[in-house]
């Protein structure tokens, strides 16, 4: 089935492999951002097989994101699940799943859209396919 795009933005990815996200307000979800954008992000997560989706589409849920080994924090952000899908093709030593979430952002306050613009603008100029090199 072919993946329908949802976003109207560009995707980036974090400026960090390590970016991550953490589901509140258990802190029982953790996953890493695999691309984001000002409307929203995707993130991965491992799951045993037989476990339903975490959050259904529709669902509000609150996000903190944070790049480890910096001193860059994102706490509560709003958002809705817009889907939660296992990987078919992916399993990490056969115990657990991969699975992909997408969040679009709810209602922001002003340090979110601030740090989230920071956050995507550093994404974009990083990993931009002709971003010019440092060394020039």
């Amino acid at each position: 089935m072919a993946r329908v795009e949802r976003r109207s933005c560009p995707r980036h990815k974090p400026p960090a492999a390590a970016a991550v996200l953490a589901v509140r307000p258990d802190y029982n979800l953790m996953g890493s951002i695999r691309d984001i954008c000002k409307d929203g992000l995707q993130f991965q997560y491992l799951a045993e097989p037989e476990a339903p989706p975490f959050h259904k589409p529709g669902s509000k849920v609150e996000v903190d994101i944070f790049l480890p080994g910096e001193s860059f924090y994102i706490l509560g952000v709003p958002c809705s699940v817009i889907h939660d899908q296992q990987d078919a093709k992916a399993t990490v030593s056969g115990r657990k799943i991969l699975r992909y979430c997408g969040l679009k952002f709810g209602t922001l306050n002003e340090e979110h859209k601030h740090l989230l613009g920071l956050l995507v603008e550093r994404s974009s100029r990083i990993h931009a396919p002709d971003a010019p090199s440092s060394e020039e």
